[in-house]
């Protein structure tokens, strides 16, 4: 009997241990990983805002993808997206507030790692602008 205690126990915190490490980290669907593929690019990504982030990648006039939800307060996230020839727009919707951003194009080059922080103070960045979504 003491057997099978234990076996519920380890099965309880073997499930335990994959909901939390799929809850902080990112939900990505498998075809848009590029782990493998020679033209990526990486977005490493720093939430410094005090609420968890959307965040999706979205190439001028061609795909969307979705980076997933990082937590605020410091948390981080990387993820790697399949390149086009083509700028990014980062969009970030804020989980609490319902509040959307759009990022000013980037331009990538395959294996580049694109750097994006989300700070405090979102308005005041100068990189992100507020907009209104209907």
């Amino acid at each position: 009997m003491r057997w099978r205690s234990n076996a519920w126990f380890f099965a309880f915190l073997a499930l335990g241990l994959a909901a939390c490490s799929r809850a902080t980290g990112l939900l990505i669907d498998d075809d848009l990983l590029a782990e493998e593929e020679p033209d990526s690019v990486t977005v490493a990504i720093t939430n410094d805002n005090f609420y968890d982030a959307r965040i999706h990648a979205q190439y001028d006039g061609g795909h969307r993808y979705s980076l997933g939800t990082v937590a605020g307060n410091g948390q981080q996230a990387e993820v790697m997206i399949r390149w086009e020839p083509r700028p990014i727009i980062f969009e970030i919707m804020f989980i609490i507030s319902g509040a959307v951003y759009l990022s000013h194009p980037v331009q990538a080059l395959p294996g580049d790692i694109i750097e994006v922080r989300l700070p405090p103070n979102i308005e005041a960045s100068g990189f992100f602008r507020r907009v209104r979504r209907g």
